[in-house]
């Protein structure tokens, strides 16, 4: 039974990528209009009743992401975005998102008809201007009027404080090319002999024309509330119209950085060249300088043959098909809704998908009888 149970519960998480991925394309096409797109008139099933568990679970719209973040903004007298590490600023890949009612609320909305939980936003704030012990906050943002905005009595709560180091990766935050650059300056002729001219860091030598390798950046397991850290690798690619294959190219050189202080500070450590592991980079360069390091053969090259999906480029035709006896069904057995109420045969679900959480699903039912109130499989 429990392997059935798994099983079932996959095909749920399988029916529901694909069809929450068609129900975005539904949605952008309904969104078009600006008026569509910040309506939350809750939809109907096929059957005429209301998709009750949009009204709980359905994500922010895009003009509610808006109008919390100016409203924050605002009242704080923050950025909405990164600026500086000085200010505060709207923080992370989610930094304003839907904040989930308590379940007793939502299964007495569902089940009893009681009064609908009101929907509110959760917003995360990096505050550099504030003492390190106040450096990210969690704010409450409500209530959404329900029409694309928020309410004229809106308000914002501070829900908790945390520690500096606790704010989440910033994706736009470029500080670290400070560092970055310096430590590479320092071990340019050691990086251009291994990798070749590929780095835009070390600009007397970057050619593009072979290529360019930058760096991406990840939170470090060895970061603590007392220390923050980030891993940072280097991908390649040659033609930045097939940048997504550079996660097929990456360098066997790394190395981390200790985020303590104004970036001017920061220092790389902890360098991983060839496999071979320094502390510093000028335990490095003192160990290239006497002979000691392996230098591996990593210039990048590639004719965009195996490093890219579909055919080989040398090959004729288009890959294999399918026998002509497999033929698909033209019965539809799923319904989506644009907010992310699902129908697939005997089952219901909502199926939203945000960084905290990964794919979830909402109010899994089968029959109509709920199975599962929330499940969900993070990153």
């Amino acid at each position: 039974r429990v392997a059935f149970r798994t099983a079932v519960l996959m095909a749920l998480l399988s029916a529901a990528i694909s069809s929450y991925a068609t129900s975005i394309v539904h949605k952008h096409v309904a969104t078009a209009d600006a008026s569509a797109m910040s309506s939350q008139t809750l939809l109907a099933l096929p059957d005429g009743r209301p998709l009750a568990a949009e009204a709980l679970f359905k994500e922010l719209s895009i003009s509610e992401v808006h109008a919390v973040s100016r409203f924050v903004a605002s009242r704080l007298g923050c950025d909405t975005a990164f600026v500086s590490l000085s200010r505060c600023f709207l923080t992370g890949a989610e930094a304003v998102a839907l904040k989930l009612p308590p379940k007793a609320a939502s299964l007495a909305y569902l089940d009893q008809a009681a009064r609908r939980p009101p929907r509110v936003a959760q917003v995360m704030v990096a505050h550099g201007e504030k003492p390190v012990s106040e450096g990210l906050a969690i704010y409450e943002v409500g209530q959404l009027d329900g029409k694309g905005g928020l309410a004229d009595d809106a308000t914002i709560t501070l829900v908790k404080s945390l520690h500096w180091n606790y704010r989440p990766l910033q994706m736009d935050d470029a500080s670290p090319d400070i560092a970055v650059t310096r430590a590479m300056e320092q071990m340019q002729d050691l990086l251009v002999s291994t990798f070749g001219p590929i780095f835009p860091y070390l600009k007397a030598s970057y050619t593009p024309a072979v290529g360019t390798s930058i760096y991406w950046q990840g939170a470090n397991v060895y970061s603590s509330l007392g220390r923050r850290s980030s891993r940072f690798w280097f991908n390649w690619f040659k033609d930045p119209n097939e940048f997504q294959l550079s996660w097929l190219h990456t360098l066997p050189f790394n190395f981390d950085m200790s985020h303590e202080g104004p970036p001017e500070s920061w220092r790389v450590v902890n360098v991983s060249f060839c496999g071979q592991r320094f502390l510093t980079v000028g335990d490095l360069l003192a160990a290239e300088a006497q002979g000691k390091v392996w230098r591996c053969k990593a210039k990048q090259r590639t004719s965009y043959a195996w490093d890219v999906p579909g055919p080989h480029p040398a090959s004729s035709g288009r890959l294999p098909t399918f026998p002509t006896s497999l033929t698909a069904s033209s019965q539809r057995t799923w319904s989506a809704s644009p907010g992310g109420s699902i129908r697939w045969g005997d089952w219901s679900l909502l199926a939203t998908l945000r960084p905290s959480s990964g794919l979830a699903l909402h109010d899994v039912r089968y029959r109509g009888d709920r199975i599962l109130y929330e499940l969900s499989m993070s990153d």
